[in-house]
């Protein structure tokens, strides 16, 4: 997974590296060496005219050790950053500037949206900057992939990592059933996702129903009662073109009736231009009273993905996304450009068609993943 994403990230650490080890640092040594000459010559200048007052018992050498007391904590700084000259190595702004335009168009390369991708370059690069390796004994590529990695978190940290697993627990506890509504185009993958979601659930003890509010899409029904066979789980359904808020209420009586956790929802997926399909989710919304809204995002689309998402989010609230066909994915961008510009939590990655085929999304994890 992220393959290209991993590459960009690998070629640019190791960029860096290199540079900490070339680096030579000499206009700093420079800076350093011409401080001190300057504060030498200014101690011996002012300690000269006391020649005159050896009568008065001031000698020279008392002078300038009177000199030195007055201005210890100059000559302490030139000493430590002579110090830091010899033993840390920092790296030169038009070097690193240099390195992170190469790093930025392969983001965009990897479907990263160009405003994302000035924006993690922008924090990378003052991450670097600020970044001081010891000359000696230091594993600089470990220090170089830990500041690219807080640099990374530090984009995303106000997106919050979710336990779906966890938080359903939470709200089953709370009331009964919980319902979770799905959103996303037709060939998304929201049914399949739907069906994955049943699985995982119906095997930590819970009870599930499937409404089928797709009456739109010819075979939806159809698709969705062959995974409810498979899974052992009932799918709640009207005929094509009745109205899928119906539906919904159906299914969330029988829950009612039947003391049944959980009702997952599939939706009608159509452009998302299309006007008439997005007021159809509105009233769904409005009327299921959802516990949770999940869009299913398609990792192959790319940015066209969070267009749709975006446009999604202006008719009904999502909490959370589902990202799918991550397996077959190999630039990854999308789910940084999903992080950052939509700041609403991953709950799953889908990486095959297997039900099991779910992997529980955690940032840090992510990070470790393309910096490995």
């Amino acid at each position: 997974m992220f393959k290209k994403l991993k590459e960009a990230f690998r070629q640019f650490a190791n960029s860096i590296t290199s540079l900490f080890r070339e680096e030579k640092q000499t206009e700093r040594t420079e800076e350093v060496q011409g401080e001190g000459k300057t504060a030498t010559t200014v101690t011996v200048q002012q300690a000269v005219p006391a020649a005159p007052q050896l009568q008065q018992d001031i000698s020279i050498s008392a002078r300038i050790e009177e000199k030195r007391e007055e201005k210890p904590h100059l000559l302490q700084r030139i000493a430590q950053r002579v110090s830091e000259a010899i033993a840390y190595t920092k790296l030169s702004e038009d070097k690193v500037e240099k390195l992170c335009e190469g790093l930025f168009t392969q983001l965009v390369e990897c479907d990263v949206a160009v405003e994302v991708s000035e924006q993690i370059v922008e924090v990378v690069r003052n991450k670097l900057l600020s970044l001081k390796i010891p000359r000696f004994g230091a594993d600089k590529d470990k220090l170089v992939k830990n500041a690219i990695k807080e640099a990374l978190l530090e984009v995303i940290k106000d997106v919050p990592d979710v336990d779906f697993m966890e938080l359903t627990s939470k709200l089953v506890e709370e009331r009964s059933p919980v319902v979770v509504l799905f959103l996303g185009p037709n060939g998304y993958g929201k049914t399949t996702t739907i069906a994955k979601i049943g699985y995982l659930l119906k095997n930590s003890g819970y009870s599930v129903v499937f409404a089928a509010a797709d009456t739109f899409r010819a075979g939806a029904i159809e698709q969705l009662e062959e995974h409810g066979r498979r899974l052992g789980i009932k799918v709640i359904k009207q005929r094509y073109g009745a109205d899928p808020a119906a539906v919904v209420l159906d299914a969330i009586s029988h829950a009612e009736s039947k003391g049944i956790d959980f009702v997952l929802v599939d939706t009608a997926g159509r452009m998302h231009t299309d006007v008439n399909l997005m007021d159809e989710l509105r009233k769904i919304y409005r009327v299921a009273e959802p516990d949770l809204s999940v869009f299913v995002a398609d990792a192959l689309l790319g940015n066209e993905a969070l267009e749709v998402a975006k446009t999604y989010s202006k008719y009904v609230n999502i909490d959370g996304l589902i990202v799918t066909k991550v397996d077959a994915y190999p630039k990854g961008g999308s789910i940084l450009t999903f992080l950052v510009v939509l700041r609403k939590p991953i709950f799953f990655l889908g990486t095959g068609q297997n039900y099991e085929d779910l992997i529980p999304f955690k940032k840090e994890w992510f990070v470790n993943q393309i910096l490995e």
